[in-house]
């Protein structure tokens, strides 16, 4: 609530911007976060079979949205050694080809999905890859930013 009255008045309204925050705390092995109006992150757990996938949903307005916004909402769920954490921007499921598609979240999961097992530097090269194969021939109109975590 206190960087979006700090955007809101330095911009006088005029700016506003998404925001995802999250703490991890080891000795409870768990992930407390929430979000501005940002794309979800995911979530794989590790379990026997493989992983998991669950978005880190929680509902808040973009930061700069309004003056005075409550709290945000915070959401806290489990996480144990294995999990893998996917951070990406709007850029990546919305650049669009010559051909005017966007890569989309299911192709962009899809990707995600299958590099898991390669660990977070598999998953970013198997994705980027993509993503710019997809784009060839045009210049991106938005910021790709992508992060992947592996919980050690």
């Amino acid at each position: 609530a206190y960087a979006n009255r700090v955007v809101y008045e330095a911009a006088s309204g005029q700016i506003m911007m998404t925001f995802f925050s999250c703490v991890l705390d080891f000795e409870k092995m768990t992930l407390t976060y929430a979000n501005a109006g940002h794309n979800p992150p995911w979530h794989f757990s590790k379990n026997d079979s493989g992983f998991k996938l669950s978005s880190l949903t929680a509902d808040g307005p973009r930061v700069g949205e309004g003056r005075d916004i409550g709290p945000y909402t915070e959401k806290t769920v489990k996480f144990s050694r294995g999990d893998l954490l996917f951070l990406y921007t709007d850029g990546l499921v919305e650049g669009k080809n010559t051909q005017d598609e966007q890569f989309g979240k299911k192709r962009a999961r899809s990707l995600v999905t299958g590099a898991l097992d390669a660990g977070p530097d598999g998953v970013i090269e198997a994705v980027m890859k993509d993503f710019m194969e997809h784009n060839t021939g045009k210049s991106l109109d938005d910021d790709v930013t992508l992060a992947v975590a592996r919980i050690l």
